[in-house]
């Protein structure tokens, strides 16, 4: 009898303390700021969402959120460093026998510097020896927004590599993003250009001329599930209020230029799992986008086309050293051939290739050398390659490409949204195929490759 009773007594012991446990509730009633910087508490919450009031029912919950909260933060590579903590209050009855544990949420955050001016000059196979200015003004007034300034002047290769320092190009680019109109964050960008253009075929130069451009645009991301999902509407125009022809090998190809005026108008959705474990990256991203170009040309009047992509990269993180990647892209389009299919098979020059669709696979082993106090070094073996076929207006035609090299990253800890890349690579095919006699491309940019 008295072993019974005292079962019974455990048992609704056990009961009455998991009725506690579901009853009460977990509520974010203050939030404490930590910030070394200029980044501005209202920008964050509303940027990542957080807010006082927030509740939970499971303490499980509350913790996932938080750490979904850090890695997104983190993800964003807005902030030098950051983090997120929580302090628990004791519980205390909030409505009827409802227990509330009040919690305050601990933000730290370091920011970066908030200006940063590189000069640079390099020599990339495609454009030439390239000099100027990057000026970045990452989180500008600790608004969360990002504004990049590029000027640049180059001296073209001619075809046989040498360089046309007589008639230079100038380019002055200015982009701004992250500005939020609700739950949409929305960007600018704005070009001014003195270009000396080559319409290359299959490394065989087709015809030359000078333009002068003008280019503005806008891009809208919207959020479709969470940060996973999302959707990018982009809007271009462009317009050329001078231009000039110079040499011509095969009129039929100015339908590539000069242009008049240019409207372009792409969308794009994405679903990206992509979480960066300090200077690497582990998950997947895929896309589907789809593109609609008008061109308003000098000599051949309006040209229209539509070109389709999709893409998927996949990232490994091994240890804190090793990052192996590869990516699948694949493009369809309708009218002429795109003449700079070599643009994604690193290797291969840019104009090498053309194609109306074509498929491509990157490969690389990006790997941590060593750490020089805020900046870190990283080498990225890689191997691509590539089918592209051409249809249409041309007889049929599917080439295969083929490429490797490696790549130097430079990552700065105070300009996290700034990397800095030179590569060099081999182009793998046989010289009967290679077009210009080009084996080799050098490439600088201030951007991974995928």
């Amino acid at each position: 009898m008295k072993r019974t009773i005292l079962l019974l007594m455990v048992y609704i012991l056990a009961v009455s303390a998991l009725q506690s446990q579901e009853e009460r509730t977990w509520k974010i009633q203050d939030i404490q700021w930590n910030i070394q910087g200029r980044s501005s508490s209202q920008a964050i919450s509303s940027w990542f969402d957080i807010e006082t009031g927030r509740m939970f029912t499971d303490k499980n919950a509350l913790e996932q959120w938080v750490s979904d909260l850090a890695k997104r933060m983190d993800n964003s590579r807005i902030f030098k460093t950051s983090s997120v903590n929580v302090t628990y209050g004791a519980g205390e009855s909030s409505s009827g026998d409802l227990d509330s544990v009040p919690v305050t949420l601990v933000i730290t955050i370091e920011d970066g510097t908030p200006f940063l001016p590189i000069p640079y000059a390099f020599y990339n196979s495609n454009e030439g020896f390239q000099s100027g200015l990057v000026v970045n003004f990452p989180n500008v007034a600790g608004t969360l927004q990002n504004l990049t300034i590029v000027s640049l002047y180059a001296a073209p290769p001619d075809e046989s590599d040498t360089l046309q320092w007589a008639d230079p190009n100038f380019l002055l680019l200015g982009t701004w993003s992250g500005l939020q109109a609700g739950s949409n964050r929305v960007g600018f960008i704005g070009s001014f250009m003195r270009m000396r253009r080559k319409i290359v075929d299959s490394g065989y130069t087709m015809a030359e001329y000078r333009e002068t451009s003008l280019t503005g645009g806008v891009f809208i991301t919207t959020p479709l599930a969470g940060e996973r999902l999302t959707n990018m509407l982009t809007l271009r125009l462009s317009g050329s209020p001078e231009n000039s022809l110079g040499i011509v090998n095969d009129d039929s190809y100015l339908t590539y230029g000069p242009s008049k005026t240019g409207q372009r108008i792409q969308n794009r959705l994405q679903y990206d799992t992509l979480e960066w474990r300090k200077n690497l990256r582990t998950g997947f991203k895929t896309g589907l986008s789809a593109e609609w170009n008008r061109e308003d040309t000098v000599y051949t009047g309006s040209q229209t086309h539509w070109r389709f992509e999709s893409d998927a990269s996949f990232f490994l993180t091994l240890g804190d050293r090793f990052n192996p990647s590869f990516r699948l892209l694949a493009f369809a389009n309708t009218g002429k051939p795109i003449l700079t299919a070599g643009l994604w098979n690193r290797g291969i020059r840019n104009n090498e290739l053309a194609a109306n669709a074509a498929l491509y696979l990157n490969t690389g082993f990006q790997t941590v050398l060593f750490r020089l106090g805020g900046t870190e070094i990283h080498l990225n073996p890689f191997a691509d390659f590539a089918v592209v076929h051409i249809y249409g207006d041309r007889p049929d035609e599917n080439r295969l490409g083929a490429g490797a090299g490696a790549e130097l990253i430079v990552m700065i800890d105070s300009a996290r949204n700034l990397p800095i890349k030179f590569g060099f690579a081999r182009d793998l095919r046989p010289d009967s195929e290679i077009g210009g006699g080009k084996k080799t491309e050098i490439e600088f940019a201030f951007a991974l490759t995928y």
